[in-house]
Parts: structure tokens; sequence; C-alpha cells
């Protein structure tokens, strides 16, 4: 593959580029991928991108903004993350190999509020989230209760309550070269609790992590 990049076009910070993507092991063995990028967008901490990606009967478009909890006294987080996808599906039945072509989008979105505990100088966070996501296909194989599942419609519903602690250690040359960089490090433990309106059955979801 061959990449071309300006990581500051027009002078605002603004990345933009593509790459040339070739594969012989496929019949059309050319493709391409287009990104763009925009990192705090005026001043807000919010990351916005845009992706294009059409090569060796892959294609996808995907649109994501995010603000992460980076720092203890951000109050406010989340991730808006929009996507569609045409691809191929190679299903076994029996002893033969079916190719399908099927078509997708999902939409996925959570909301946070993080509260400093400690006052203005600590380190550790109380984290309540919320989450929605939704994955629909237009165009799939034959799906059922116990057959190609994973190309099942639902909406699914996320709560989720953490605690962390984080810190950094300034350091150079992991990433890059001659660079600052900020590592970060501490303890995180959490609670999420889900449930998934399905198209053939709904589940609930429990999850915890440390």
């Amino acid at each position: 593959s061959v990449g071309l990049w300006n990581i500051n076009t027009l002078g605002w910070g603004y990345e933009l580029g593509g790459r040339f993507l070739y594969d012989a092991k496929f019949r059309n063995p050319y493709g391409y991928r287009l990104e763009s990028s925009y990192r705090n967008i005026a001043g807000t901490l919010i990351d916005g991108s845009i992706s294009y990606n059409k090569a060796f009967g892959t294609d996808y478009f995907r649109i994501h903004f995010s603000r992460m909890f980076i720092t203890p006294r951000i109050k406010w987080g989340g991730e808006l993350d929009l996507g569609w996808i045409q691809d191929t599906a190679f299903i076994n039945y029996f002893d033969t190999t079916y190719a399908w072509l099927y078509q997708g989008n999902y939409q996925d979105i959570w909301l946070g509020r993080s509260f400093q505990i400690g006052g203005e100088t600590s380190r550790k966070n109380l984290v309540l989230s919320a989450r929605y996501r939704r994955e629909q296909f237009h165009h799939r194989p034959y799906s059922d209760v116990d057959t190609n599942i994973v190309f099942d419609n639902s909406n699914n519903y996320f709560g989720k309550i953490g605690y962390r602690i984080l810190n950094y250690y300034n350091t150079s040359m992991i990433r890059s070269f001659g660079v600052t960089e900020n590592i970060p490090y501490g303890f995180a433990a959490g609670l999420t609790l889900g449930f998934s309106d399905g198209e053939f059955g709904d589940r609930t979801y429990i999850g915890l992590y440390m």
C-alpha cells in the first residue's frame, strides 16, 4: 500500500489523507481508503473523524466523535459512532461454502458524567454512563434464532458505574522519537448492566472489570 497524509492542512491542525491499497489475492486487487480527522474541535476536547474505505469487496463509511475523560477534572464525556458497511460473508452449509453480500448500519452513542472525589487536586473519579447501540441489516443471509445470529437486528442498552485513579508517567521514545509522551497508569473498576432487544430474542448482560 502507498499513503499520503497532511497532519496540518491549511495550518488548522486538520489531518487529511488517503491510502492506495493492493492485494493480488483478490479478483479486484485495487482499493483505497480516505480519512480525515480534527482534534480538540474549537477547544472543546472533542475529536472528530470521517473515513471511507472501498477495497477488496468491502465498502464502509464511518463518522466518529468522542470526548474522553483524559483528566480528572473533565465532568462530561461521550462518544458518537455512526457507520455503514457492505461486505461479503462466507457461510458454511454442510460441505459447501456460500458467499452472501450483506449491507448494514449501526449507531452507537454513550454519555457519561464524572465526579471528582477528594478535591480539585485529586486523581480519583466516580463515573456514571449510559450507552445505546443499534444494529440494522438491510440485506443479509438467512438468519434465525440458531442460524447466522450475528446478523440479528437489535437495540442494545447499557448502564455503567465505575471508579478510577488516573496518573501519567512523563517519558519519551516509546511511540515517537524526541517527543514527550504521557503514559497513563492507575486503577479502574466498574460494573456494567445491559439489555439487548433483539429480533430473535432478548438477552441481559452483566459485566465486572478491574
